[in-house]
């Protein structure tokens, strides 16, 4: 795309002023300032990789680091993570950030060198990944999957239009505003019911029925990963505001993800009545009475979108 539009542009002919009148080499040069060509806008920057092999290097460089570092926290518990969610609010949060801010979140990402070419990559991956691999297709006899991310901002800042517009076009997430110094509305339930990323999938797997609720703050985790910058009180994120916003620094406070995977009868059944129909049976039988790892993966994209453990089968959260 960027050839063509470079082809374009160098054949494109060139301006012509006014006739030259016939009597004009009888006259000497005029004085006067030779009109200016009108300016065009440059054209909007383009992913630098195919976007299979940017989703590739976002999942080696961001996905997996960042579940392994959560999943080895979570202690003993039940645990699940959706890493895609949190790859696309940070991708999002790089979409309203400047200079060394943007570059940094944009490495940790997996998008290359932080330029206008790798946003143009973390907006493709993370547009695909709302549109495509997070897509419902409950309708269609597949998993049942629900996506919400966002940034929401102090209820004092003037979010740009733009910025909104973007987050929730291309990145199919919300730019918002939120009462920050009313520290008891993040305690509430119905809080992170309502803003924090929540996902279901039924999974057609011979597992136990089982739920997990996970909720975590991974901001310690990102700062572990070498993410520092966007917490700093001297981040740059002006794109997120109007001009006329004079309200003091604005950077990132939290990062919050919450993951709910939810196993049962009815995903197990319908999985069996399909193998039935026309698929071999396994030839071994999986029983998972015991601790498991278990990974979720979109076949289409190879997309990881929950990776977990079960340590106690038993246990409903």
């Amino acid at each position: 795309m960027q050839l063509s539009y470079l082809r374009r542009a160098l054949l494109r002919p060139r301006p012509r002023g006014p006739p030259v009148p016939a009597d004009a080499k009888h006259r000497g040069f005029s004085s006067s300032p030779s009109p200016k060509p009108e300016a065009t806008e440059p054209p909007p920057p383009m992913p630098t990789r195919p976007w299979g092999e940017a989703l590739a290097a976002a999942q080696r460089a961001f996905c997996l680091p960042l579940t392994g570092r959560v999943l080895a926290a979570a202690g003993t518990g039940n645990a699940a993570v959706a890493p895609p969610a949190v790859h696309v609010s940070l991708a999002l949060a790089a979409a309203g950030a400047r200079g060394a801010t943007r570059r940094q979140v944009l490495q940790a990402l997996g998008c290359g060198g932080g330029g206008r070419g790798g946003a143009a990559d973390a907006a493709n991956v993370a547009s695909r990944v709302v549109k495509r691999v997070l897509k419902d297709r409950s309708t269609s006899g597949g998993p049942r999957l629900a996506f919400a991310g966002g940034v929401w901002a102090d209820a004092s800042r003037n979010l740009s239009p733009e910025f909104v517009d973007v987050a929730g076009n291309v990145y199919g997430s919300a730019a918002k505003k939120a009462d920050f110094n009313n520290k008891k509305v993040f305690s509430e339930p119905m809080f992170l019911e309502q803003h924090l990323p929540t996902k279901k999938c039924h999974v057609g797997i011979s597992v136990p029925n089982f739920t997990i609720s996970f909720q975590v703050d991974v901001k310690d985790f990102l700062e572990d990963m070498g993410l520092e910058l966007p917490f700093l009180r001297d981040a740059e994120f002006a794109d997120m505001i109007k001009e006329d916003d004079s309200c003091g620094p604005l950077f990132l406070s939290d990062v919050l993800h919450k993951a709910v995977l939810e196993v049962n009868e009815k995903g197990i059944e319908e999985t069996s009545v399909s193998m039935g129909l026309g698929k071999p049976l396994p030839a071994e039988h999986f029983n998972a009475d015991r601790p498991f790892f278990f990974m979720i993966r979109e076949e289409v994209s190879g997309t990881v979108i929950f990776m977990g453990h079960v340590l106690d089968p038993s246990s409903r959260s």
